[in-house]
């Protein structure tokens, strides 16, 4: 996915995505930093439970962020 917004500091940004099955991995980035974060995630269900779990880590800052979740279909 790319974008673009003229009024914007940073005028365009993307992010490229990879997915199969349930694991996704991404990087993105802006117009001034080309590879600012990297990324993994894995979604899946089990019976009416839908669960995730995902981390992302900033090139720049070195700052690590992770989180999971769950959601229930009824």
């Amino acid at each position: 996915m790319l974008t673009h917004d003229a009024s914007l500091t940073n005028e365009v940004a993307y992010e490229s995505i990879i997915s199969v099955g349930g694991l996704s991995a991404y990087v993105d980035g802006d117009d001034s930093d080309w590879s600012k974060n990297v990324g993994a995630g894995y979604k899946g269900t089990w019976k009416d439970l839908g669960y995730y779990v995902e981390g992302n880590y900033n090139l720049d800052s070195k700052d690590a962020t992770q989180a999971m979740g769950v959601s229930i279909a009824f």
